[in-house]
């Protein structure tokens, strides 16, 4: 099986046992789509709710609709992730010019979040900390 179906087939089998995946596998394959493709895949996790398909499997009830929305959560996290990674936008951290180690060289865009800064020069401040100024 290819990636990144792979993966997808992995989690969703994580969340509700390889027994119920290889069941919405097998419904696929009836139905004539591919069950190497999660996007074929995906329509028959929900089939395995309803008692005229789950009654047909060898596993039983699942409640694949939650398979479902796990894998597709972790899918959007991704894409997430991907297009951060690749794009500027104004809430991604940057390196400062110079005065900083490599640890401390990241800091959230002041102009990204009004009203909040960060300042890693005061001793032992965290990377993580934020002063809120003008707040109450």
């Amino acid at each position: 099986m290819p990636e990144p179906d792979r993966t997808w087939m992995s989690l969703a089998a994580y969340n509700m046992g390889m027994g119920h995946l290889r069941d919405a596998r097998i419904l696929t394959q009836k139905q004539g789509r591919d069950p190497d493709k999660w996007s074929d895949v995906i329509q028959s996790l929900d089939l395995l709710s309803q008692e005229k398909w789950h009654s047909q499997t060898r596993y039983g009830y699942a409640r694949g609709f939650e398979a479902k929305v796990f894998v597709e959560n972790i899918r959007r996290y991704y894409e997430i992730l991907v297009w951060m990674d690749t794009r500027e936008h104004p809430l991604l951290v940057h390196q400062l010019a110079s005065g900083f180690s490599d640890d401390l060289a990241f800091l959230v865009q002041p102009q990204a979040l009004p009203g909040f800064f960060t300042d890693l020069r005061q001793p032992g401040l965290m990377q993580s900390q934020f002063f809120c100024t003008g707040c109450q």
